[in-house]
């Protein structure tokens, strides 16, 4: 081979490459970081720091799998500096959201929103955010995979049965790692009831599954079906709101997953059920299943009987804008 060849040679391996990274890289996360009263650091500080995470966020290979640049996962990162502890030392409180497309319409669908309140990290200006998945570097890098990954298993549940199960895994492994280095009690057990230990380790344990095939049956057998078929969308998402309903009070007040689900779909299920295609005794039997999932929030689901406008089939025929189809993930 000339050298020629070989120089051409190199550089179609290198665009190739190039290509698969850009393709590869599986979240469209939009990062705010606030600042309110500070008193030691300068707030360009966390300009860079804003930018750094959504490098580190958008720009990293999380998955093995390709994307499309239309199927990347929409998140939201938001955190709020609660103390200055030093000069480079912050506690926060961390909002984290994502959402994905509904097939055939431009309908956005939440399908983890979750608030952290105990961040605590190290940060000078300019660091380099490095991230191992076999060693513990820093809480900060800890903290965004760690979410990262559950974000990424979220959204693979909702596209196949359990398909999320591998990030899942990876976000508890974090959790192990940070347990004897990370700055943060949440990551211990022992530490509450509530926090990012038990968050991973109830969508990985095997008693709590029927939630996770629940939350698949109500994205992709229900609220993907309702552009063709809203009574049967609807169906299979009354099917899964029951099989959760049955699981809650096996358990109650348990389960770190469902309680989730509850506090971020509460306004959708209304929607939903509040079409006026919904008959009046569905939309009846709804409010009593609801208000028994979630006592606290029946005076929401009791608005189900009062409105006339909601999220049916129509409504998502009339949205013409295809967001991405049906991804499937194996």
């Amino acid at each position: 081979m000339t050298n020629i060849m070989m120089r051409l040679f190199v550089i179609i391996l290198a665009l190739l490459s190039i290509s698969k990274t850009v393709l590869a890289q599986e979240l469209n996360c939009k990062v705010t970081v606030q600042a309110p009263q500070l008193q030691i650091v300068d707030p360009k500080v966390f300009k860079t720091l804003e930018q750094s995470i959504f490098e580190f966020m958008n720009n990293r290979s999380w998955t093995d799998d390709v994307f499309r640049q239309e199927e990347r996962i929409d998140c939201d990162l938001f955190l709020s500096i609660t103390e200055e502890v030093s000069a480079n030392q912050f506690k926060m409180q961390a909002i984290i959201k994502s959402s994905r497309p509904v097939y055939n319409s431009d309908y956005l669908t939440s399908n983890f929103e979750y608030t952290d309140n105990t961040w605590n990290i190290r940060y000078n200006q300019y660091d380099e955010l490095e991230f191992s998945e076999t060693t513990y570097l820093s809480e900060l890098t800890a903290l965004l995979a760690y979410y990262a990954y559950m974000i990424i298993g979220m959204d693979y549940d909702t596209f196949s049965e359990l398909g999320g199960t591998p990030y899942f895994q990876k976000a508890q492994a974090i959790v192990n790692m940070a347990q004897s280095n990370g700055i943060s009690s949440d990551w211990k057990a022992s530490e509450g009831l509530t926090n990012r230990y038990w968050l991973v380790d109830h969508h990985l344990d095997n008693r709590f599954q029927s939630y996770r095939k629940a939350n698949y049956d109500y994205h992709r057998k229900g609220l993907d079906k309702m552009y063709d078929d809203s009574a049967q969308g609807r169906k299979s998402v009354v099917a899964a709101i029951t099989s959760i309903e049955k699981l809650n009070r096996q358990f109650p007040a348990r389960i770190i997953p469902v309680n989730v689900f509850i506090n971020y779909k509460s306004d959708e299920f209304v929607q939903i059920f509040s079409d006026g295609q919904v008959p009046a005794p569905e939309k009846t039997k709804m409010v009593n299943l609801l208000s028994q999932l979630a006592p606290a929030r029946s005076n929401i689901f009791q608005s189900i009987n009062s409105r006339s406008g909601g999220l049916g089939g129509r409504d998502l025929r009339e949205i013409q804008k295809n967001r991405g189809g049906t991804r499937e993930r194996n």
